[in-house]
């Protein structure tokens, strides 16, 4: 039987019986999109799609091209992503594509060098994706496909001559109780200090749960391994 791509979403959500505001919470879409794309009105981007594609395969519904496969075997969504351990050179390469980075990297004293390799680290360990924006260097961390241009992002870091300030992305309001995990008791623009940083590094080797759409689609990217801004 050939199924069209709207019939085989709503096939799909009924296996799983998971509500359309349950499906856009954890592909990080609106429930309006999925509406649209159930109810077959017209086209929607192919990154949503993919969205969507890879929450179902993670929960054993496989779509092919004119059908729906399920299996019983799904995946884990808290993958063990197998990242190795970044060097603190490895991390200034990465890093230092950006000028303003560079710039205030040279002012900074040994304290909050190891600071800013010991955040990055963390981050990476945890699969996160780290990305640079046109915005005076600042950094995005979260999901960021090589080819996707704006990326999820759930944390931020702003480079300053005396140090570094790192914030949540408070503005999706469904990400508040990952957001509490983290130990983050400072206001915004507070330069980072070491307490932080001990903090984050202990649950980066323990493991704190993040928002499902990041958690699954990060692969621990580096700024060098997207295109140059």
């Amino acid at each position: 039987m050939s199924f069209r791509y709207d019939a085989k979403i709503r096939a799909a959500r009924a296996i799983l019986n998971i509500s359309r505001s349950d499906l856009a919470e954890s592909c990080g879409i609106s429930a309006t999109i999925i509406q649209r794309i159930e109810g077959g009105y017209g086209s929607v981007s192919s990154a949503n799609n993919n969205l969507l594609e890879d929450f179902f395969k993670r929960n054993g519904i496989i779509f092919h091209e004119n059908s729906i496969e399920f299996s019983s075997e799904k995946e884990n969504i808290q993958k063990d992503k197998h990242l190795k351990k970044l060097t603190n050179e490895e991390i200034y390469n990465s890093l230092k594509i950006n000028q303003d980075f560079t710039s205030c990297f040279s002012n900074w004293d040994e304290y909050t060098k190891n600071n800013i390799f010991s955040v990055i680290r963390s981050f990476n360990k945890l699969g996160l994706d780290i990305w640079y924006v046109d915005m005076g260097g600042e950094i995005r961390i979260g999901f960021k496909d090589e080819n996707e241009e704006k990326g999820k992002p759930f944390s931020f870091i702003k480079f300053k001559k005396e140090g570094f300030t790192i914030d949540f992305n408070r503005r999706v309001s469904k990400y508040s109780e990952y957001i509490k995990r983290f130990p983050i008791s400072f206001g915004h623009g507070t330069l980072v200090d070491k307490c932080f940083v001990d903090n984050l590094e202990k649950l980066s080797s323990n493991g704190v749960e993040l928002p499902p759409v990041i958690q699954s689609s990060s692969e621990g990217r580096l700024p060098t391994d997207y295109p140059p801004l």
